[in-house]
């Protein structure tokens, strides 16, 4: 999950009004609330998913015990520093404190728990190969011997499993949630692999994936092989390759060089010279799909389900025009089909890869390995169709005119939608809404991107794998001890009543997951993002707290569903 700028000012006037109106008046619909029947209760299926979601590095801490492997993360973090010189070092310590966290899970009634492995744990070099004294690779009569996976990591993961099922709730696994083993992630030009431009890393984190599924599938049956294929393939691998281009010039990484770098690039840019990563992600994915599936029909595991958790949010037209319709268009070719249309239509969106080679960039593949890596990726398709929502953009025409009244420009701190798109189309993100630090809030948004999703994928089922606010505005313990949270209490109930009417329209919505139950490491903002409905205290042994958000939460579990004019 990337966290965008915080919008301070809208955030304090969204502030004063959410506390005039009241989170329970009813007299008040934001202009992007869904429409819904109104006093009424607002009631899910029987067996609906309400979850919450984590990833290993922003949570778990313990970086350097039970064998793990230096990751890219790490690197980040402790080499670069990239993280306001904050670390992933302990993070919340869900390593050691899983047994209270799950508690935490149960006492707010969760159905299920969305987490990722961290592939440096059972892998800590991601290379699956003996080796010898000497550093080299032990071969065999067949080629290379192959090495076990690391027993302390995968013993963790066994007791964090076993705790969420033994207090009823279901675990769903994210095989990998952005942290890598620091060998496979560096570009060659650093001594490493590339990451996922590089087949055999591919072949490498199917190797992995399969030792995970192994030894958890018969207890685990919701799995997702990857998560946000645009923001990562795209946007966070893209700043580091031009970081590291930009290093190899003698070109200093700190904070303020990574902001100014940032003003000159641009989104054709950064998903032009990804699309080698993007491809090899995709075809990460069809290969965990395949592998899954072979080890279910042998019966080595539980019938199951594997998924993959993109990042969407369905571009809103700035009018009615064609021409804005058509630069909405091309803004989901871009951020959406790209990704969506392999794994569900086995090909990349008509003409955008031409248009790209237009401008030098391409995938690093013959015509004939690109044929057919898109029909074995087609062909695997998805067991169901995760999302991870957070806002969406504003999409018109290009006119030459680059302030649109929002935040526009491609920036470390600012929101990875803007900039010009092929000379065609301008993507920004409004800030006239009450915004979090992850952009403005849409639950419109939210219930047309699941219209997208369901056509795309044929009527697949979907799973809201991530959804949540940022608002530090409030995210402080006030002196009754508390912290009171209406913002993201009036966001959490807003998406959920979108997902309610899109149930109610026929779209196979099976669960929500939001994000998340505990704040955490936000990636490159450190700990500034708070996101959590339960307060880490970072000064006072992170201590949990729960939010005003976390009562809410529960109740609405507790009900299954919300009251229309809640």
């Amino acid at each position: 999950m990337i966290n965008l700028k915080p919008l301070a000012i809208v955030a304090v006037a969204a502030g004063a009004l959410l506390t005039g109106c009241g989170s329970d008046s009813g007299d008040y619909l934001h202009p992007t609330d869904v429409k819904v029947p109104q006093d009424r209760f607002l009631e899910f299926p029987s067996d609906f998913l309400w979850g919450s979601a984590t990833s290993a590095y922003q949570v778990e801490g313990a970086w350097n015990e039970g064998g793990k492997g230096y990751s890219n993360w790490d690197f980040i973090t402790r080499d670069l520093g990239l993280a306001n010189g904050e670390t992933g070092d302990v993070a919340i310590d869900q390593y050691h404190r899983y047994k209270d966290d799950v508690k935490l899970m149960k006492e707010a009634g969760l159905k299920s728990y969305r987490f990722s492995i961290s592939w440096p744990r059972i892998y800590p070099s991601g290379i699956p190969f003996e080796f010898d004294e000497n550093g080299d690779i032990v071969m065999g009569p067949n080629g290379p011997v192959m090495a076990a996976p690391n027993e302390e990591g995968l013993a963790y993961y066994d007791r964090l499993i076993d705790e969420l099922i033994a207090n009823d709730i279901e675990p769903m696994i994210t095989l990998f949630h952005w942290d890598m083993p620091l060998p496979l992630w560096l570009p060659e030009s650093m001594g490493g692999m590339g990451g996922f431009n590089n087949r055999q890393v591919v072949d490498f984190f199917a190797v992995y994936a399969e030792a995970v599924i192994r030894r958890f599938g018969n207890k685990v049956t919701k799995w997702m092989s990857l998560n946000e294929p645009y923001i990562w393939a795209t946007f966070q691998e893209g700043l580091f390759a031009e970081i590291f281009r930009k290093v190899g010039m003698g070109w200093e990484p700190n904070a303020d060089n990574v902001a100014a770098m940032m003003k000159d690039q641009t989104v054709i840019k950064f998903t032009g010279t990804q699309l080698t990563y993007i491809h090899g992600y995709m075809l990460a994915h069809a290969k965990v799909v395949k592998i899954y599936h072979d080890l279910e029909d042998a019966g080595e595991i539980l019938d199951g389900d594997m998924g993959i958790a993109f990042d969407l949010g369905i571009a809103k037209p700035a009018s009615q025009s064609p021409e804005d319709l058509a630069a909405a268009a091309l803004f989901n070719d871009l951020q959406l089909n790209l990704f969506t249309y392999p794994i569900f239509k086995g090909k990349y969106p008509d003409g955008l890869l031409e248009r790209f080679a237009e401008l030098g960039y391409k995938i690093n593949a013959t015509p004939e390995q690109l044929a057919a890596d898109l029909a074995f990726i087609g062909s695997q398709g998805s067991d169901f169709a995760g999302v991870n929502y957070y806002r969406r953009p504003t999409v018109r025409a290009y006119d030459g005119e680059a302030d649109y009244g929002g935040e526009n420009l491609f920036s470390l701190n600012g929101d990875f939608f803007g900039g010009d798109i092929f000379g065609e189309a301008f993507a920004y993100a409004p800030i006239e809404n009450p915004g979090s630090e992850n952009g403005a809030y849409d639950p419109q948004g939210l219930y047309d991107t699941l219209v997208y999703l369901n056509d795309v994928s044929g009527g697949k089922d979907i799973i809201i794998t991530e959804n949540g606010g940022g608002y530090r505005v409030e995210d402080q313990l006030t002196a009754d001890g508390k912290v009171h949270d209406t913002m993201r209490t009036r966001f959490l109930n807003g998406h959920v009543k979108a997902v309610w009417k899109a149930i109610d329209d026929g779209i196979p919505v099976i669960g929500y997951t939001a994000w998340s139950l505990f704040d955490n490491f936000e990636w490159i903002r450190g700990y500034n993002g708070r996101f959590g409905m339960v307060y880490v205290d970072y000064n006072n042994d992170l201590k949990r707290i729960p939010k005003d958000s976390y009562k809410w939460y529960a109740e609405t579990i507790r009900n299954n569903g919300v009251a229309s004019s809640q």
